[in-house]
């Protein structure tokens, strides 16, 4: 709903600038954790790391690198610069 400006008289109209700044924000911190995740997955393959606990660990760190794009304030400047980009 935050990519549709709502107007009486101009009815509905989809905001292409914020769906590209929500999407360049939210998308970027999504491939990074899933990224993180992977390498981490690759990494513990080789040292030998299978099944359930193989599976926690890459887990554990797609969410870690997730936290840590969200809490280093990353996202705030994806967000600049794809207002940038896209305004």
């Amino acid at each position: 709903m935050n990519n549709y400006n709502h107007h009486a008289t101009l009815g509905q109209r989809f905001n292409w600038q914020q769906f590209g700044v929500d999407t360049a924000t939210n998308q970027t911190g999504n491939l990074l954790a899933m990224g993180g995740g992977a390498i981490v997955a690759t990494l513990a393959i080789a040292g030998g790391l299978a099944g359930a606990p193989l599976v926690m660990v890459a887990l554990g760190a797609g969410l870690l690198i997730g936290a840590l794009y969200q809490a280093t304030a990353a996202d705030d400047w994806v967000k600049n610069k794809a207002k940038i980009l896209f305004n």
